[in-house]
């Protein structure tokens, strides 16, 4: 009964795991390009910036105004007013 538990858990994980990479949607940089900033305000430091007309991937979107995307591997807010389907 352990061992069944454990391997019903497993899949549970598993199965959680693929809903978050397929909850990714991709959105378009509006304008000429978009800071990517460390925390979602604009006092957030800035990391980097991404040229308008690239596509990122949105991981989160809990926050209406600042969304955590990922871009070739790296990871930051940008603000939602900023990204078009």
């Amino acid at each position: 009964m352990k061992k069944h538990l454990q391997n019903y858990f497993l899949c549970i994980i598993i199965a959680a795991s693929s809903v978050t990479a397929i909850a990714q949607e991709s959105y378009v940089i509006k304008g000429n390009r978009a800071n990517v900033r460390e925390t979602p305000s604009l006092k957030g430091k800035i990391l980097g910036t991404i040229p308008g007309g690239e596509i990122v991937s949105v991981t989160n979107a809990d926050n209406p105004n600042w969304w955590f995307i990922s871009y070739y591997g790296n990871e930051g807010y940008i603000s939602s007013k900023l990204l078009i389907r």
